[in-house]
């Protein structure tokens, strides 16, 4: 109780003003706890009423979070208080007849005074066994009220593994639905890269961010490419110049025509070069060539970029797609365009998609035969789209179940 009033921060006379002993405070403890264990269980039923999995996960997991506290040592120890209180409470109340009987014994009309004042004695304790064997048996009683409430524990355990047996039973037992299968989500993801090399100045973008097509992604250092674009306009001018001076020198017939095409060939190989440094200066800076996702970005500020290493990653809506794998079975039935509906975890609403493809291989493949015990092992990929709402809300590596409606 000392413990107990510590940890709480009231003083232990306030505790014992609310719970007269520690008898009264385990039973209000032990009661709130067995209710919270039997309001998990029906909030658990409730909430997944067709999804037997999940049922049996909360039943499981409720159960060991309310009843954690509850260990074995200390079910023992109280069975073992409860067993002692009550051969405590019978042997202080067996010599009430002993008290009973001397007081008797002075009843007649002719007693002596010394007689009379050991009867007198003799009820007076009697009175106070009596008050003590009250309070003996109510703590008695209360200790068995306990021991019965982890008798009930007991019980309540065992029924509840018989209830989670049975279920397992059923569910072991009765057919699944044949239309649902098993798959997940997949992404095919845009990696957006530099074909040069260079330190990253600017990352535009962070992760989880949705952009939209040509909005800027990152931009890496041009100190090289604007040093080689200024030296390549510089001699692009002075080739230009010189072209200029060989017409004039062709036309009064001083240049020979050789001069005249070698200095057009220069102003020619200028101008390509100085293309060229635009092309490379431009791919210094990259923005977004679909709207979508950022899923991922790969590099900081300021690290440095290989040339061809991607820097962001994205995931265009279009490129969400469900992967679900069919039995040999099954295959047949299904066919291009099918509409089907995909469950997630914790969404209410199906997600509606359609087959866009269907592998024409089986994922597993026998050794030898097609025999009617190993077509039963063969499953093949199905791959559903969706449209680009409901394609943003399905996440890649989520698992998912699948069910095709017929046609």
């Amino acid at each position: 109780m000392d413990d107990l009033a510590e940890e709480l921060g009231i003083s232990k006379k306030t505790l014992y003003a609310h719970f007269p002993g520690k008898i009264d405070l385990l039973e209000a403890v032990l009661a709130d706890k067995f209710s919270s264990v039997e309001a998990a269980l029906k909030e658990a039923t409730r909430a997944h009423p067709d999804d037997f999995p999940a049922t049996l996960h909360e039943l499981l997991a409720g159960t060991q979070r309310e009843l954690d506290e509850i260990k074995p040592p200390f079910v023992r120890d109280m069975r073992q208080k409860a067993r002692s209180a009550r051969r405590n409470g019978a042997q202080g109340c067996s010599g009430q007849s002993h008290y009973r009987d001397f007081a008797g014994d002075g009843s007649s009309d002719h007693e002596s005074a010394k007689d009379g004042r050991a009867r007198d004695d003799a009820e007076r304790r009697l009175h106070r066994n009596s008050q003590d064997c009250s309070r003996r048996s109510a703590y008695t009683k209360r200790t068995e009220n306990v021991n019965m409430l982890f008798v009930r524990q007991d019980r309540q355990s065992v029924y509840a593994a018989g209830a989670l047996a049975l279920l397992l039973l059923s569910a072991g037992c009765s057919d699944p639905k044949k239309d649902r299968f098993q798959g997940y989500v997949e992404g095919e993801f845009v990696y957006v890269a530099s074909p040069l090399a260079g330190q990253l100045e600017t990352l535009s973008v962070q992760r989880g961010q949705q952009v939209t097509t040509g909005q800027p992604l990152f931009a890496l250092d041009e100190i090289t490419e604007k040093a080689a674009r200024e030296q390549i306009e510089a001699a692009l001018v002075l080739s230009e110049r010189e072209l200029a001076r060989q017409e004039k020198l062709f036309r009064t017939g001083v240049a020979a025509t050789q001069d005249l095409d070698r200095a057009r060939s220069a102003r020619d190989q200028d101008k390509r070069r100085l293309d060229q440094t635009n092309w490379s200066f431009d791919q210094k800076k990259q923005a977004a060539p679909q709207s979508g996702l950022v899923y991922d970005t790969l590099f900081r500020q300021g690290e440095w970029v290989a040339a061809g290493k991607p820097v962001v990653v994205l995931l265009p809506p279009q490129n969400i797609k469900v992967r679900a794998f069919i039995p040999e079975t099954r295959v047949g039935s299904i066919h291009y365009g099918n509409i089907a509906r995909v469950k997630v975890d914790g969404v209410k609403d199906s997600f509606v998609g359609k087959v866009s493809y269907i592998s024409p291989r089986a994922e597993y493949t026998p050794p030898v035969i097609y025999s009617r015990e190993t077509r039963a092992k063969l499953v093949f990929m199905v791959e559903l789209i969706f449209d680009a709402q409901a394609a943003a809300n399905l996440h890649p590596g989520q698992p998912v179940d699948v069910e095709f409606e017929p046609k």
